[in-house]
């Protein structure tokens, strides 16, 4: 069967009967929002309209890719800004998810080979099978089973029905070395999405082979949870990149798949969390050249259980300074007074005597800078835009560009003192 492929911007709106949207896509589309309730798409009269969310969503044939954009209003969408876009959003999830693709040459692949769901999954599988070249990390699990002698502990059932039947087996509790390791069941077990999800015939048949060199995974039940206890050992330091891209695909899995529906597989991202990253990431890296470094969402205690997590918090040359990422575009150097009273309390919170509000540069706006009146204090908030792009190209230089603006700034002063006493990190 064919893919359909759609490219969309967020923000956008699909009609049916348009550009091959067609009613049974509205119907997956509603299908996954009843049961995520996530806010990605808000379901109307044969339209959906796409919220703050990039990505892709894949059911059955069709495959809905949704692009970032920052750009002027009377920007067209022309085949030139999808492809730029669709270049500029691969480069971020490399960066937010260290999916290393440029290592792979995955990012200067053209996407006119696949959509961004084939592009990922054919990154995953040359991961995994890396691995498989380099031999897999066996491990100690432990298990319960009937053996016919005792192993391990013995475990009473003597009322069961199955020890009834099978009287010569003993239910034991031991501990096995193979290769059912969580590492190699998670992999297994994204590898299996894989086969099913609409991706191009070649890259089906590379997951249905490589399916076949991976340890069974039935029964292995895949949450959140579980990535964030795996053991990270030196033997399994090299699954992480991998590991990283399985997470975010099983996570990706339509819930409550019922029998007769399609399959579903999506892999979106709201906008704000993942420019906040891909900023982050960059700052960081250029804050630990000079000597220095970054954090991202550090958290303080606020009110009662409540905290403020500023997006970065980056420490150079003896002080400190908030950055806030915004993605939105303003057409004026003047923000919200809600955003300017939340990098207030991040101020106070994180002994900064300057702040900057980040966004994205569109309008060639320039940067600002403002004082807070307090009696007792000098406080500033500033405003920085940052171009994206070089040309079409995503630019990753902007950590340094960051602290480069930064530092052309007079120096930062500590925060005289402080009427609220900074909570202690959680």
């Amino acid at each position: 069967m064919p893919v359909r492929r759609i490219k969309a911007f967020e923000r956008g709106t699909l009609r049916v009967g348009r550009g091959g949207f067609e009613s049974r896509d509205l119907e997956a589309l509603a299908r996954y929002e009843e049961r995520t309730r996530l806010g990605v798409f808000d379901i109307g009269w044969n339209r959906v309209d796409i919220g703050n969310h990039v990505g892709v969503f894949a059911s059955g044939d069709f495959v809905l890719e949704i692009l970032p954009k920052a750009e002027r209003e009377d920007a067209r969408n022309s085949p030139g800004l999808v492809r730029k876009w669709s270049v500029a959003l691969l480069r971020m999830l490399a960066v937010a998810y260290d999916l290393r693709l440029e290592e792979s040459g995955t990012v200067g692949r053209s996407t006119a080979e696949g959509s961004l769901l084939d592009i990922f999954a054919r990154h995953y599988l040359d991961l995994v099978e890396i691995l498989l070249r380099g031999g897999l990390a066996k491990g100690y699990r432990r298990t319960r089973e009937r053996v016919p002698g005792l192993r391990g502990k013995f475990v009473p059932d003597g009322s069961s029905r199955e020890a009834l039947v099978h009287r010569e087996r003993l239910l034991c509790e031991f501990d096995v070395f193979d290769l059912a390791t969580p590492h190699n069941r998670i992999l297994a077990r994204a590898v299996q999405a894989l086969r099913s999800a609409p991706v191009a015939p070649a890259t089906l048949e590379r997951a249905t082979r490589l399916a076949e060199s991976l340890p069974e995974e039935t029964g292995f039940s895949v949450r959140e949870a579980i990535f964030e206890t795996l053991a990270w050992t030196r033997r399994t330091e090299a699954y992480r990149p991998a590991v990283n891209l399985a997470r975010l695909i099983l996570l990706g899995l339509a819930p409550e798949q019922r029998q007769g529906e399609e399959n579903t597989l999506s892999l979106l991202f709201g906008m704000n969390e993942l420019f906040e990253s891909y900023v982050g990431t960059l700052v960081r890296r250029a804050a630990r050249r000079r000597g220095g470094d970054a954090e991202l969402q550090p958290p303080r205690r606020f009110w009662e259980r409540r905290t403020v997590r500023p997006d970065i918090v980056v420490s150079l040359g003896g002080c400190k300074i908030v950055l806030d990422t915004k993605w939105k575009v303003l057409q004026s150097p003047y923000p919200s007074v809600e955003d300017v009273r939340q990098m207030y309390v991040y101020n106070r919170y994180f002994d900064a005597a300057r702040s900057y509000l980040v966004y994205p540069q569109v309008y060639g706006l320039p940067d600002r800078e403002g004082r807070y009146r307090v009696p007792d204090g000098d406080l500033r908030c500033g405003l920085m835009f940052i171009s994206l792009f070089e040309g079409d190209i995503l630019d990753g230089t902007i950590g340094d560009k960051v602290l480069e603006r930064i530092g052309r700034n007079e120096s930062c002063d500590p925060v005289p003192h402080a009427m609220l006493h900074p909570g202690a990190a959680v």
